[in-house]
């Protein structure tokens, strides 16, 4: 409440919702005790999660409240009255095994159902999902351009398609700061991204392919329904 009052924050990541839902998460056999009912869901933590969410909607409309929640929870974006955490948004992890999220690794995409290459989507709407191509991708790991198959060219062009299929699909969209321009090298807190790359062709043409896109979605209000099925450009 006193970083919306004080520093009117547009909204706020709470990370790791799921360390707060579960009595027992990442811990071992006897070092978690069960709640009154025997189980293992953190009931005041729930009932703290819901109530954090009434009251900052309540006093501060048009903010945004997003979970990082990595087990499936059901309806983390969902109203309280629905019986939801009651957040607005939910960072997409794609832990349901049927729907692998986007990930890029090596050569090819990891975890890609049989007869797909490369990149594979999936669009879900049971939550408010961001799409995320975020730090996650970035802070330990080579760039997004740099797990491209192929040479220069056609590993930008295969950056281009991954940012096109996020643009186009339902969801609030997010991008890692330097991903926009590709840069090569992991993100370094201590100095500033690679902006020299900007003389260079390939990075000029990435550096633009966002703006466009983003023109795009809002030249067709997709973004008017983008939690929903008909906010995908197909």
């Amino acid at each position: 409440m006193f970083w919306f009052d004080k520093y009117h924050l547009d909204g706020l990541r709470v990370d790791a919702v799921a360390s707060m839902l579960y009595l027992d998460y990442s811990r071992k056999p006897g070092e978690w005790a069960p709640n009154i009912h025997g189980g293992r869901d953190n009931l005041e933590a729930i009932y703290f999660l819901r109530r954090l969410n009434e009251v900052v909607f309540e006093r501060f409309a048009g903010v945004m409240m997003v979970a990082e929640e990595s087990t499936a929870w059901p309806a983390v974006s969902r109203p309280t009255y629905m019986g939801g955490l009651g957040f607005q948004s939910q960072v997409e992890h794609g832990m349901d095994e049927r729907f692998p999220p986007v990930h890029v690794e090596g050569t090819r995409a990891s975890q890609v159902p049989p007869g797909h290459d490369h990149i594979c989507v999936a669009v879900r709407v049971h939550e408010n999902f961001v799409l995320v191509l975020s730090h996650d991708e970035v802070s330990t790991q080579a760039r997004l351009v740099n797990k491209m198959a192929g040479d220069t060219w056609q590993r930008f062009a295969n950056l281009r398609a991954l940012l096109a299929f996020m643009y186009g699909h339902p969801g609030k969209k997010l991008m890692f700061m330097g991903t926009e321009l590709g840069q090569w090298d992991e993100w370094n807190a201590r100095q500033s991204l690679d902006w020299h790359l900007m003389q260079h062709e390939p990075h000029t043409n990435s550096a633009g392919f966002s703006p466009i896109s983003i023109a795009c979605i809002e030249t067709t209000r997709l973004w008017e329904q983008d939690f929903g099925w008909r906010g995908s450009s197909g």
